[in-house]
């Protein structure tokens, strides 16, 4: 009901390059990577019927996104948060001059690459003729539970 997702691949890829490209200002900063992650299994567990966790990265991504930046922005007139010093300044982080970070990126592009290789056949194939992956992070429907609400203000728990 959603369309196609956001490949589970590339969710990884996207999630690394961006905790690169914040971590060297503020390790803080790849916070806002494990909130998208944390919201899209939230959605995925409130959904009455859950897809896999990549169906939800539409929705989950564009919401904490736009919740981190109000919060980090209304946080910014308060003295207290804005008179520290940056945390760059106190321990830098050596994201670019590292050997260890440069292997991370260089395996990042490589998984990169294999994302648009398979982006490139689903193109060319039509995405009908790509394999159809289950995850562990589908729930099986005989596993679904439901709260139905009773008129009298008690609570009904069942599993289908």
């Amino acid at each position: 009901p959603y369309g196609r997702a956001t490949p589970f691949a590339w969710l990884l890829c996207y999630t690394f390059w961006n905790a690169m490209f914040v971590v060297d200002y503020s390790p803080g900063m790849t916070l806002q990577d494990i909130l998208f992650w944390a919201m899209m299994y939230i959605f995925q567990f409130l959904d009455e019927e859950p897809m896999t966790v990549e169906y939800y990265f539409a929705y989950a991504r564009p919401i904490q996104l736009a919740v981190y930046i109000a919060t980090g922005c209304w946080s910014g007139i308060i003295p207290y948060f804005f008179q520290t010093p940056s945390l760059a300044m106190c321990l830098p982080l050596p994201v670019n001059d590292h050997p260890y970070f440069l292997f991370l990126c260089q395996a990042n592009l490589l998984l990169s690459i294999y994302c648009t290789i398979r982006a490139c056949m689903a193109c060319i194939r039509g995405p009908p003729q790509m394999p159809q992956q289950r995850r562990l992070t589908m729930v099986p429907p005989d596993r679904r539970s439901t709260i139905q609400a009773r008129p009298a203000g008690s609570v009904e728990l069942s599993v289908r």
